[in-house]
């Protein structure tokens, strides 16, 4: 029985570096616009390497073949319910367990109208599409609501930009949902006009100056703007915005507005060693609201 696992092992393990497996997609993503990962919609739960390589045989399902990616590490499952590496495929008995369970629960929520627990059944990289084609489902507070959760939820969100930006421009009213109770009330106290920054590193043609995501504090603008080491065009783009044309307040001074209301804008390098050398550790202090409420409306 030893002799087997052993065996097992070995052969797993070979069969995860094959010499002719091509490199991960979007290994060359760029960090244009990055907004921390909430744990509120995830559906990451799944088995460690060890506990997969002692499965039995079941090799991948074949319509699942269709969601495959190959890459130097191994393959990569890219379904609505498991985003996940499978070192071999001919064992992926805890693949078919976890789209099985999720989709059950996905369904069961479905026929109960919780949309928040339908959502969080959805791997995160899915959700996007899958809010956008259920939306004429929810309510307006939980259109806003959601959005924001899952805009939230997503650690790049450049490869959607078109997509975000057309949910974000929504009609629907409760657009104040997309706050919680604390940042509404920051909302309320923000000037009636004041400065935001945006951080970014590529070509300006590319589009990365039109994003909906900008913040108050240059220094995190100045951060996602050096993220990418290999990118050189590095830019922060300063600029005003009325209080009535933005569409949200967040956590850590995060704007999210129409980027064609941003007015005065200057764009200009901002190359910083520090942050591409030290990145983990340039924004120490955590943004400060109180003290920027303090000296913005003291300037009126």
């Amino acid at each position: 029985m030893i002799e087997g696992f052993v065996a097992q092992l070995a052969h797993r393990l070979l069969r995860s570096w094959e010499p002719n497996a091509i490199s991960a997609a979007g290994a060359g993503d760029t960090y244009a616009e990055n907004k921390p990962m909430s744990s509120d919609l995830t559906n990451d739960d799944g088995p460690g390497f060890l506990e997969e390589i002692q499965e039995p045989y079941e090799p991948l399902r074949k319509e699942l073949r269709k969601y495959l990616e190959k890459s130097r590490w191994g393959y990569f499952i890219r379904h609505p319910f498991c985003n996940d590496m499978i070192h071999d495929l001919d064992y992926c008995s805890h693949i078919h367990q976890r789209i099985d369970r999720w989709t059950a629960q996905a369904d069961e929520c479905f026929e109960n109208q919780d949309w928040e627990g339908y959502l969080g059944n959805i791997d995160i990289n899915s959700q996007p599409e899958w809010f956008d084609k259920d939306k004429e489902l929810f309510s307006d507070e939980q259109y806003w609501r959601l959005l924001g959760r899952v805009y939230g939820c997503q650690k790049f969100t450049h490869d959607r930009r078109d997509l975000f930006d057309e949910l974000f421009r929504s009609e629907r009213p409760g657009r104040e949902n997309l706050m919680d109770a604390e940042e509404r009330e920051i909302f309320a106290r923000l000037p009636d006009e004041f400065v935001v920054y945006r951080g970014y590193s590529e070509d300006v043609w590319l589009g990365y100056t039109d994003g909906i995501a900008w913040t108050l504090d240059r220094r995190h603008a100045v951060w996602y703007a050096n993220w990418n080491r290999e990118l050189e065009n590095v830019r922060v783009i300063t600029g005003r915005v009325r209080k009535a044309d933005i569409w949200a307040y967040l956590e850590g001074g995060d704007i999210l507005l129409p980027p064609e209301n941003v007015f005065t804008t200057q764009n200009r390098r901002a190359w910083s060693e520090k942050a591409r050398t030290a990145w983990t550790d340039f924004i120490k202090k955590p943004f400060d609201i109180e003290a920027w409420l303090r000296k913005a409306n003291s300037s009126k």
